[in-house]
């Protein structure tokens, strides 16, 4: 879940081709360069809607990044 989060991220803020490519393309991308599968992202982005926190993944994310630049 955590791809898919990290996925809709990206496409949200256009930031893979200019905004240009479709979610389930950049979900293809990212299963060959992550070696992951992602599975249905459409029915992953209903599980995220749903979610208590569903951008749970993004905020650990930007929390370890501003802990890492602090300690350097």
């Amino acid at each position: 879940m955590d791809m898919i989060e990290l996925i809709y991220a990206l496409h949200s803020n256009n930031s893979i081709d200019d905004g240009s490519k479709p979610i389930k393309e950049i979900a293809e991308i990212a299963e060959y360069v992550f070696d992951v599968e992602v599975g249905n992202i459409y029915r992953a982005a209903i599980d995220l809607k749903i979610r208590k926190n569903p951008t749970q993944f993004l905020d650990e994310l930007k929390a370890s990044l501003i802990k890492k630049l602090r300690e350097n």
